[in-house]
């Protein structure tokens, strides 16, 4: 029998080690992309969290400061108008669609000088804690 000085082609052992070296690489490439869709997950929650005070927030600073309500009004309305306050002092809002785990809250009250009304905006969402936000501004009184 004539031995072989050369063999072509893989061996088991050589085939086990790539992939192994191959697995080594790609576990970690895995996770990465795991951690970049909840990332974007995330980042989503914030923008319709931020999206949605600034929205509250603009419209109110339409409004005369003086014929704003005092109270904690909680928009349970997804989307469409919704009426803070009662008699001479309501207001309406309109309010674009929100998915249904955020909630809205506006929170006006006079300062101690009656000059200036700070307006708390606070959207809640209940899937995505991180996406939480409170907003505030000061409101000047005109008379």
């Amino acid at each position: 029998m004539k031995k072989r000085l050369f063999q072509i082609g893989f061996g088991l052992v050589e085939i086990l080690i790539a992939m192994t070296c191959f697995l080594f690489a790609i576990v970690p490439l895995i996770g990465l992309f795991s951690f970049n869709l909840e990332s974007a997950k995330n980042l989503e929650a914030r923008s319709f969290s931020l999206s949605a005070a600034q929205e509250l927030v603009n419209q109110i600073r339409l409004i005369p400061a003086n014929s704003l309500p005092n109270g904690v009004f909680p928009l349970t309305l997804s989307s469409g108008n919704c009426v803070i306050g009662k008699g001479k002092r309501s207001v309406e809002l309109s309010l674009s669609s929100l998915p249904p785990d955020f909630q809205r809250s506006i929170s006006i009250s006079e300062n101690t000088d009656s000059q200036q009304k700070t307006l708390s905006v606070e959207v809640i969402s209940k899937l995505m804690p991180t996406a939480n936000l409170e907003m505030s501004c000061t409101l000047f009184v005109d008379f």
